[in-house]
């Protein structure tokens, strides 16, 4: 099985980490909008600090998750908690609703020895729980515990999907979800670092495997034949690298100046053009032009080599193009990294570099 986990972690890397937004000057970034997201599929969850065992550090997959048929958005909404508004809950809590947020509740409360856990337990989705146990919930505690819960997936976890639409091949008794498992759960090479947070769980099945995971843990590895499904999952021309916003020029020193935003345009894993493809668009007295939006393409050494008109045939100012040209080159190193290995946003705004008009 260790060679089938390597295999399927290699497969994985082909495909773009979702990542969590990142804030920049109270401007937010999500590089995996739930737009980009398919309505059916299957997830692998990859969490900081938890490396594989096949050499290096490579991230090691610590849960594998599907979901009922056209529910993948919701699932992905469910775990990471996007809707703050729920937190006002009377009945049912947001980890009811996710079996992941539940185990990372569990270990929390169990690693700091908090008798709660108890009725951390209750699922509040049924109305016979809440009329036996209603009464003795801590609801201000248990908002406590989710906004940690949320702090922790956001912050920590990643993940990789494969778009799988058909249910029966998805999940149940012959799903791939239950051969994947069975294949990462199977690796004897794979195991949970000293401080991994699934260590504290009082569920045996989490803390055995070092995974988020208690269903299909002694599930046969994946076989020939789901292996090509993998693969033409991972093929699909559907699956784009998502947009990533940048903020580029800044505007005069009154406030009222020209500027421009930037941000990678969506390309398949396999278009390897040695070309980077970006979209610009214009904007003054800091209101948007959206209609100014244009497609332009530079190449490695950071030359702009052309700028398409937008739609409605506008395109961008010859002034901006020189400052577009001017940043590229000055920015082009980062660009490139970025491009090729998807690093963390946040370095590439420490390279921001004024450009007044």
């Amino acid at each position: 099985m260790s060679k089938n986990c390597k295999w399927l972690h290699e497969q994985l890397e082909r495909l773009p980490l979702m990542k969590y937004p990142i804030e920049h000057e109270h401007r937010f970034y999500n590089p995996f909008g739930l737009h980009y997201l398919p309505e059916n599929g299957i997830y692998f969850f990859y969490e900081n600090g938890e490396s594989w065992g096949h050499g290096g550090d490579k991230p090691r997959i610590v849960r594998i998750g599907s979901h009922k048929q056209g529910n993948f958005r919701k699932r992905i909404m469910q775990h990471y908690f996007f809707d703050d508004r729920k937190m006002n809950f009377d009945k049912s809590k947001p980890s009811d609703r996710s079996i992941f947020r539940k185990n990372i509740g569990r270990a929390l409360l169990w690693r700091d020895g908090d008798e709660y856990v108890s009725l951390w337990e209750k699922d509040f989705t049924k109305i016979s729980n809440r009329d036996v146990f209603g009464h003795i919930r801590d609801i201000e505690k248990e908002k406590a515990i989710e906004s940690k819960i949320t702090e922790i997936v956001k912050n920590r976890f990643s993940f990789r999907f494969i778009q799988i639409d058909d249910e029966a091949a998805r999940i149940g008794k012959d799903g791939l979800e239950k051969a994947l498992i069975g294949t990462i759960a199977g690796c004897k090479c794979c195991n949970p670092s000293d401080n991994w947070l699934g260590n504290h769980s009082p569920v045996d099945k989490i803390r055995d495997s070092g995974l988020w995971l208690v269903q299909y843990l002694n599930s046969k590895e994946i076989n020939e034949t789901q292996k090509e499904v993998v693969r033409k999952a991972i093929r699909k021309g559907s699956v784009k690298k998502p947009k990533e916003l940048f903020y580029v020029a800044s505007v005069g020193s009154d406030h009222t100046g020209v500027g421009v935003e930037i941000w990678f345009e969506e390309r398949g894993q396999y278009d390897f053009d040695d070309n980077l493809n970006l979209k610009v668009s214009a904007y003054e007295n800091n209101k948007i032009e959206l209609k100014t939006c244009c497609d332009v393409t530079f190449n490695r050494s950071g030359k702009i080599l052309k700028i398409k008109p937008n739609k409605y045939g506008d395109i961008i100012s010859d002034q901006i193009r020189i400052n577009l040209q001017q940043w590229i080159l000055l920015n082009i190193e980062i660009l490139l990294q970025h491009w090729d290995h998807d690093i963390d946003t946040v370095n590439f705004f420490r390279r921001h570099v004024k450009l007044e008009i």
